[in-house]
Protein backbone atom coordinates (compact mmCIF):
# COMPACT_ATOMS: atom_id res chain seq x y z
CA UNK A 1 0.00 0.00 0.00
CA UNK A 2 2.88 2.42 0.63
CA UNK A 3 3.67 2.58 -3.11
CA UNK A 4 0.10 3.04 -4.32
CA UNK A 5 -0.38 6.73 -3.51
CA UNK A 6 2.84 7.90 -5.25
CA UNK A 7 1.73 5.99 -8.36
CA UNK A 8 -1.61 7.82 -8.25
CA UNK A 9 0.31 11.11 -8.05
CA UNK A 10 2.26 10.19 -11.20
CA UNK A 11 -0.98 9.41 -13.03
CA UNK A 12 -2.50 12.63 -11.70
CA UNK A 13 0.46 14.62 -13.02
CA UNK A 14 0.19 13.02 -16.47
CA UNK A 15 -3.54 13.74 -16.62
CA UNK A 16 -3.13 17.39 -15.61
CA UNK A 17 0.09 18.27 -17.40
CA UNK A 18 0.45 16.04 -20.47
CA UNK A 19 -3.30 15.66 -21.15
CA UNK A 20 -4.29 14.77 -24.72
CA UNK A 21 -4.57 11.10 -25.58
CA UNK A 22 -3.43 10.10 -22.08
CA UNK A 23 -6.74 11.26 -20.61
CA UNK A 24 -8.68 8.89 -22.88
CA UNK A 25 -6.29 6.02 -22.17
CA UNK A 26 -6.39 6.57 -18.41
CA UNK A 27 -10.15 7.03 -18.38
CA UNK A 28 -10.62 3.66 -20.03
CA UNK A 29 -8.03 1.92 -17.84
CA UNK A 30 -9.31 3.44 -14.61
CA UNK A 31 -12.86 2.33 -15.35
CA UNK A 32 -12.08 -1.11 -16.77
CA UNK A 33 -9.61 -2.09 -14.06
CA UNK A 34 -11.42 -0.20 -11.29
CA UNK A 35 -8.01 0.60 -9.85
CA UNK A 36 -9.26 3.64 -7.90
CA UNK A 37 -11.53 1.30 -5.96
CA UNK A 38 -8.67 -1.18 -5.48
CA UNK A 39 -6.28 1.51 -4.20
CA UNK A 40 -9.06 2.88 -1.96
CA UNK A 41 -9.52 -0.60 -0.50
CA UNK A 42 -5.78 -1.08 0.02
CA UNK A 43 -5.68 2.20 1.93
CA UNK A 44 -8.71 1.34 4.07
CA UNK A 45 -6.71 1.33 7.29
CA UNK A 46 -4.95 4.64 6.51
CA UNK A 47 -7.39 7.55 6.78
CA UNK A 48 -4.75 10.14 5.87
CA UNK A 49 -3.69 8.36 2.66
CA UNK A 50 -7.33 7.71 1.74
CA UNK A 51 -8.03 11.42 2.24
CA UNK A 52 -5.16 12.27 -0.09
CA UNK A 53 -6.52 9.86 -2.69
CA UNK A 54 -9.92 11.51 -2.36
CA UNK A 55 -8.31 14.92 -2.83
CA UNK A 56 -6.69 13.77 -6.10
CA UNK A 57 -10.04 12.46 -7.32
CA UNK A 58 -11.75 15.74 -6.35
CA UNK A 59 -9.19 17.77 -8.32
CA UNK A 60 -9.99 15.75 -11.43
CA UNK A 61 -13.50 17.19 -11.23
CA UNK A 62 -12.28 20.71 -10.43
CA UNK A 63 -9.88 20.60 -13.40
CA UNK A 64 -12.50 19.03 -15.70
CA UNK A 65 -10.22 16.10 -16.52
CA UNK A 66 -13.15 13.75 -17.12
CA UNK A 67 -16.83 14.36 -17.88
CA UNK A 68 -18.80 14.41 -14.61
CA UNK A 69 -20.55 11.06 -15.18
CA UNK A 70 -17.24 9.29 -15.80
CA UNK A 71 -15.63 11.13 -12.89
CA UNK A 72 -18.37 9.90 -10.55
CA UNK A 73 -18.02 6.38 -11.91
CA UNK A 74 -14.26 6.45 -11.31
CA UNK A 75 -14.77 7.59 -7.71
CA UNK A 76 -17.78 5.43 -6.93
CA UNK A 77 -15.90 4.06 -3.91
CA UNK A 78 -15.86 7.57 -2.39
CA UNK A 79 -19.52 8.20 -3.15
CA UNK A 80 -20.49 4.82 -1.66
CA UNK A 81 -18.43 5.60 1.44
CA UNK A 82 -20.22 8.94 1.84
CA UNK A 83 -23.59 7.20 1.56
CA UNK A 84 -22.62 4.64 4.23
CA UNK A 85 -21.38 7.37 6.59
CA UNK A 86 -24.52 9.46 6.08
CA UNK A 87 -26.77 6.44 6.67
CA UNK A 88 -24.85 5.55 9.85
CA UNK A 89 -25.13 9.14 11.10
CA UNK A 90 -28.87 9.20 10.44
CA UNK A 91 -29.28 5.91 12.27
CA UNK A 92 -27.27 7.16 15.25
CA UNK A 93 -29.20 10.43 15.33
CA UNK A 94 -32.52 8.54 15.22
CA UNK A 95 -31.44 6.25 18.08
CA UNK A 96 -30.27 9.21 20.13
CA UNK A 97 -33.51 11.08 19.51
CA UNK A 98 -35.52 8.00 20.52
CA UNK A 99 -33.46 7.80 23.71
CA UNK A 100 -34.09 11.48 24.41
CA UNK A 101 -30.57 12.54 23.51
CA UNK A 102 -30.47 15.31 20.95
CA UNK A 103 -27.47 17.08 19.50
CA UNK A 104 -27.01 20.74 20.23
CA UNK A 105 -26.33 23.16 17.40
CA UNK A 106 -22.59 23.18 18.12
CA UNK A 107 -22.05 19.47 18.21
Amino acid sequence: PDCKLPLVYVIDSILKNVKGLYIQIMQRDIQECQWMEIVHGLLSSDDIARGKLRKVWDTWNQCNIFPEAEWKNIGKCFLDEEERLLAAKKETDAKNKAAGIERSLNG
